[in-house]
């Protein structure tokens, strides 16, 4: 059996398409290899969230050669701050589309493509974790 603990140090959207309501996420992890994904901003917050930390998991799992006849081929993935990532990730999606929304309502030519050039450029940080706020033992 093997069990694998992961720290989120920052969930961000590094590419957002304002048209199919869509952003490209990359997530940071303490001490790992990042991952990216594509999610869909039409869906509950809350959801896409659970669906984000669900796919880590599934995402970062390795494979269990252990020869043991009850626990071989089991392997888990514990993201140590999953509840701080709940909390905290479904407000930076809700500030992200307000974002696209603010594109939306702009009817000045001159000030939509000054608005879209900074939604193209844009980084949006989702979720980043706390200083301190987990001590190793």
């Amino acid at each position: 059996m093997k069990v694998k603990v992961l720290e989120i140090a920052e969930i961000r959207a590094v590419n957002v398409n304002s048209k199919k309501r869509t952003a490209l996420l990359k997530v940071s992890f303490v001490g790992d290899a990042p991952l990216t994904k594509e999610v869909s901003l039409d869906e509950e917050y809350a959801a896409l969230t659970m669906k984000l930390l669900k796919w880590i998991k599934e995402q970062k799992r390795e494979a269990d050669d252990d020869d043991h006849p009850v626990l071989g081929g089991i392997s888990l993935v514990n993201i140590r701050n999953d509840e701080e990532v709940l909390e905290v990730a479904p407000k930076g999606f809700f500030r992200l589309d307000q974002k696209l929304d603010g594109v939306k309502g702009v009817r000045n030519a001159h000030e939509y493509m000054k608005a879209y050039g900074q939604l193209l450029t844009m980084q949006e940080v989702i979720f980043r974790k706390k200083e301190n706020s987990y001590v190793n033992l």
